[in-house]
């Protein structure tokens, strides 16, 4: 299973109409989903004209995406997207701690009641992976020891903050895809019982002792569960 399939299966369980997505790149997540109304946010994507045209083709809703070229920051702050105005979200932008929590919570005032959040890179498996960096080119400069070339640089601290500070929130990651997290809003409940003090400076070995209890990772096939719950509170 990867963030393809799982975005695919959020769509069609919500029914959504609306979706917003932070990093498009090269939209591979952007044009497979159908749903009727797309907002794709990007300072600099590499969508291909023969791409967009072939996926219209394929669905036609396509035609009538938005595209905000500009940094997410930028778009919260300047497009000022209305409150209820997204069913689903997906998260895959600049891969720092800080960027993607400020993605989420800027996500969370547009979510309706109801709608999930997804967000990428949440479980990187090697050190190298997580190295701590405020670009990709930063973090390829440096070659961190155990680089491979696969970057997900710290946003699996956004995960701990939210599930340490958040009780309203129900966070899941999926084992699959380099981390796949799935947000949404839930009735208060415990939160995670960490002090994240100096979380930004936490090393990848904290994670590596206790990725488990950090991320609420759970197995891929968790998906099916955590989507029948909806609505029932947080998914057992």
């Amino acid at each position: 299973m990867n963030r393809i399939e799982i975005l695919k299966r959020l769509a069609a369980s919500l029914d959504a109409r609306n979706y917003l997505e932070i990093g498009v790149f090269k939209g591979d997540t952007l044009f497979p989903l159908r749903v009727p109304r797309k907002v794709a946010v990007d300072p600099s994507p590499r969508l291909r004209l023969s791409r967009k045209l072939r996926h219209c083709l394929r669905y036609p809703a396509n035609l009538f995406n938005t595209y905000h070229r500009m940094t997410s920051d930028a778009y919260f702050r300047d497009v000022r997207p209305q409150p209820d105005s997204f069913d689903l979200v997906y998260i895959d932008g600049l891969h720092t701690y800080e960027q993607a929590l400020r993605d989420a919570e800027n996500a969370l005032g547009v979510l309706r009641p109801g709608g999930v959040i997804v967000m990428h890179d949440c479980n990187p498996t090697h050190e190298g992976a997580a190295y701590r960096a405020t670009s990709l080119a930063d973090a390829v400069a440096a070659s961190p020891p155990g680089w491979t070339g696969e970057w997900c640089g710290d946003v699996w601290k956004a995960i701990v903050h939210l599930r340490a500070t958040r009780p309203d929130l129900e966070v899941v990651v999926l084992d699959c895809d380099y981390g796949v997290a799935l947000v949404r809003r839930v009735p208060p409940g415990p939160a995670l019982g960490v002090d994240i003090t100096g979380l930004a400076d936490w090393p990848y070995a904290r994670l590596a002792a206790e990725r488990t209890a950090l991320l609420n990772l759970k197995p891929p096939e968790y998906l099916e569960r955590w989507i029948a719950s909806h609505g029932r509170g947080r998914a057992e």
